[in-house]
């Protein structure tokens, strides 16, 4: 099984990204602005804010090697469909985790691994010809 490498993300200052809040009542996506970076970070805020590069505590940061590896923080998201994405994953993973115990033959088994955890992958002379 061949495994494509991942197109990194590209952002840059003034892009508008979905951040989601945990300690908001109503809509946990807000739209945000990408407001300022440095060498290793972009910092997100609301579009109002006067980036100062002495004081980004308060904001929200994206590390540039996780966009470079192809990755967005699961906190962040660039579109609504990935927001959508995002919620699937999350209100199913425990439930496949689950199925996934259950009855499941030797061959579902290695091409859940082959996909989820390669290095569970058995040798060759286990498998059928």
């Amino acid at each position: 099984m061949t495994e494509t490498k991942p197109k990194p993300t590209v952002l840059k200052v003034g892009d508008k990204i979905w951040a989601y809040e945990a300690m908001r009542r109503s809509d946990n996506w807000q739209h945000l602005t990408v407001v300022g970076e440095n060498r290793v970070a972009f910092f997100i805020g609301h579009d109002n804010i006067k980036f100062d590069p002495e004081r980004t505590k308060h904001l929200k940061r994206i590390e540039k090697a996780t966009l470079k590896a192809g990755k967005m923080p699961s906190l962040f998201a660039l579109d609504r469909k990935e927001i959508d994405r995002k919620a699937w994953v999350n209100n199913n993973r425990y439930k496949l985790a689950e199925a996934v115990k259950g009855n499941l033959t030797f061959e579902q088994l290695v091409r859940i691994a082959e996909i989820a955890a390669p290095y569970l992958v058995p040798p060759d002379e286990l498998r059928e010809p």
